[in-house]
């Protein structure tokens, strides 16, 4: 049965120049950082697309029904019936 052996090895103390550069690049990080959400809070909010109703958002799958009909008819199939099913449920 084969087995493995893990051989410890002694840990030395971080040395301070290591520290440093590592300081730095965490404090350039946290620059990018808020550089990045600063920008971001402050670009106007994109707007918000209206609601589609039921009888459009049905027509949409079925356009994708559409596309799926030669390669993969039973899943064209699904999703004709989901369409239907969701004109019924959400009014059309």
């Amino acid at each position: 049965m084969p087995s493995t052996t893990l051989q410890p090895r002694t840990m030395g103390t971080a040395q301070p120049a290591q520290f440093g550069v590592a300081l730095g690049e965490f404090g350039f990080t946290l620059r990018q950082l808020k550089r990045t959400l600063s920008s971001a809070l402050l670009r106007p909010a994109r707007p918000v697309a209206a609601p589609m109703n039921a009888c459009a958002e049905a027509n949409k799958v079925r356009r994708l029904a559409d596309s799926y009909l030669m390669c993969d008819p039973g899943f064209a199939s699904d999703l004709y019936a989901a369409a239907d099913r969701h004109e019924m449920v959400h009014g059309a």
